[in-house]
């Protein structure tokens, strides 16, 4: 017997062939997108017609597994207007995730210090 499977993408919409099989009653779909809402129906095919087709079934496909992700700072040293970019490699493809300008150099503060404190206040003092 010849099986007829067909797949559709979201909720509604056309169902499409994608592959035939004879004589199992088992099919692996590949090359499908993760994270995905896909529907799934058979029928048969007797040589002459082809069946009504059977229950569609839904199906979302896993969430890609994180093995790693890659940052790069195209600088790691700035002047005060320069402009720099971070990039994220996930599974081979790179992507600007961020622009940075910086608009004036740090200044570090140093020695925070508390008095005056109150119910509902603090004087804060630093370096």
């Amino acid at each position: 017997m010849k099986y007829y499977i067909y797949q559709g993408l979201s909720d509604s919409g056309e169902l499409t062939k994608i592959a035939e099989v004879t004589d199992v009653k088992t099919y692996t779909v590949t090359g499908l997108e993760a994270n995905t809402k896909y529907r799934f129906a058979v029928s048969t095919y007797n040589g002459l017609r082809e069946s009504a087709k059977s229950n569609i079934i839904t199906v979302t496909t896993a969430q890609i597994s994180v093995q790693s992700i890659t940052l790069a700072i195209s600088k790691t040293s700035f002047e005060v207007g320069e402009t720099t970019t971070i990039t994220a490699t996930l599974g081979g493809k790179t992507s600007n995730m961020l622009t940075i300008q910086v608009y004036e150099a740090l200044v570090s503060v140093s020695n925070l210090t508390s008095s005056n404190v109150t119910a509902n206040s603090v004087t804060l003092s630093w370096t």
